[in-house]
């Protein structure tokens, strides 16, 4: 069905809209006769009469006044009957946005394409849940515990870029080896002089990784995280 079908469905002629019409056909056509008149002869005005055709305006007149009297209102209540929402979908924004959360770690590594490490045994606190989500790609398993305390591992494909997420700028840096791996971990200085953890990436076997913590691990919890996540990939 064509836009102008769907209109004119809408279309409703009332007793008050037909008479505006007529009666502006009707002056239309006084108005034709008047011209006409002025123009002719007195010995041809009677023979003319009988002959004269309503003008091809006059119509086309009428026919613009019934759109602009019925049809334009017809129009604006048809379009203002439709929903006006947001639209709906049965997929969630997040998710057309390139975030997919997984009820699994099989899930997850089924949506990114690769072995995903699981590091419940090596965390320094008991996970009283653990969440698993596809970040353009990216896998993420974040595991919190009963006190807020969370740590989330992340591997993607590694493309140069940090895969962790984690813009944060930390007061110490430190790159050392780790089971033939070179990691790079960040963090803040404690009064004691020893070093808290809050970051450590790397790369290995063309996969990046990241261990985010919050709050930071001592030297041998984070060590302990790294460790894990590698005798696993």
């Amino acid at each position: 069905m064509t836009r102008y079908n769907e209109v004119m469905e809408h279309v409703r002629v009332t007793p008050d809209m037909r008479e505006r019409v007529l009666s502006s056909v009707a002056t239309q056509r006084e108005v034709g006769a008047s011209a006409g008149n002025s123009v002719q002869t007195a010995a041809s005005a009677s023979r003319a009469a009988s002959k004269r055709q309503v003008p091809r305006w006059v119509p086309l007149a009428a026919a613009a006044c019934l759109v602009l009297a019925i049809g334009v209102p017809a129009y604006h209540a048809m379009y203002s009957a439709q929903p006006t929402g947001p639209v709906t979908s049965d997929d969630s924004y997040a998710s057309q946005q390139g975030v997919e959360d997984c009820t699994s770690l099989a899930e997850l590594e089924q949506a990114v394409g690769f072995p995903v490490p699981d590091v419940v045994s090596a965390l320094p606190f008991e996970a009283a849940s653990t969440t698993y989500t596809n970040v353009f790609g990216i896998a993420r398993v974040g595991y919190t515990g009963a006190d807020g305390q969370t740590v989330t591992l992340s591997k993607g494909v590694d493309d140069g870029t940090d895969v962790s997420g984690n813009s944060n700028e930390y007061a110490s840096t430190l790159v050392e080896t780790i089971s033939g791996v070179e990691i790079t971990r960040k963090g803040s200085t404690v009064q004691d002089g020893d070093n808290a953890y809050a970051l450590a990436t790397w790369t290995q076997d063309g996969y990046g990784y990241a261990v985010d913590a919050n709050p930071e691990l001592s030297d041998e919890q984070m060590t302990t995280l790294v460790q894990e996540v590698i005798a696993q990939s």
